[in-house]
């Protein structure tokens, strides 16, 4: 399948697990869950892993599965009841997960099918929502099986090496970000707190910054406000 888009690194990771998941198990089960009553999405996270930390107890040994949340978006009367979908190996006893589900905050209206083809790029609609708490990933990897995670896609481009470069150099992500930031405000738009002799001088200077010069080859020379490729 060809795709005409750029994917975040945590999709790219999804889509390779999910893929491997189908080649590991030929029949994989499609699962809804929805919140109990109206919550936020660090609520309905928290819920989530009441539920699934009983439900974990009464799994195969071999189940492997994906989680995603869904926010409902909108007004009206279910505004505010989320969801989570799972991809998993084994179709569950629905009664079962009801009479765990009671108290964690997950309710009763449970779905659960075969999964069908197109159910990857459905599931990907949701990776770009964010859940407010920090760690409350908007997907997971269920069971003990080996699947992608972000951390294993690396991304080769301009300006990822010249981030990986501003990395290596501070050896701190925030400071790494104000760097590439404001190489990329400079690059855009001529910013005037950080002008080419700036970066030049250091690099010449500087030998801490070696592997800047050599990220920065790539990028369009600067002189006197003009560019030149």
């Amino acid at each position: 399948m060809a795709y005409h888009r750029i994917f975040t690194k945590s999709e790219a990771a999804f889509r390779l697990s999910f893929r491997e998941l189908v080649r590991r198990n030929p029949v994989i089960y499609f699962w809804s869950f929805t919140a109990a009553e109206p919550m936020s999405d660090w609520e309905f996270a928290d819920a989530w892993h009441r539920f699934w930390s009983e439900v974990y107890r009464h799994v195969r040994f071999d189940f492997e599965g994906l989680r995603t949340f869904e926010p409902h978006m909108g007004s009206g009367e279910r505004h505010g009841f989320l969801h989570a979908h799972m991809v998993c190996n084994e179709r569950l006893p629905v009664a079962d997960l009801r009479a765990v589900a009671r108290g964690t905050g997950i309710g009763p209206m449970m779905k659960v099918v075969r999964a069908d083809a197109g159910l990857e790029d459905y599931l990907c609609k949701y990776l770009t929502k964010s859940f407010g708490r920090a760690g409350s990933h908007c997907w997971a990897k269920l069971g003990d099986w080996e699947h992608t995670r972000k951390c294993d896609i690396v991304v080769e481009s301009r300006e990822a090496n010249f981030f990986r470069a501003c990395y290596k150099l501070t050896g701190r992500w925030d400071l790494a970000r104000v760097l590439a930031s404001k190489y990329d405000l400079w690059e855009r738009w001529n910013d005037p707190k950080v002008t080419l002799r700036n970066w030049q001088d250091r690099l010449a200077t500087d030998p801490d910054w070696a592997s800047l010069a050599a990220a920065m080859a790539g990028f369009p020379k600067f002189s006197k406000n003009e560019i030149s490729l």
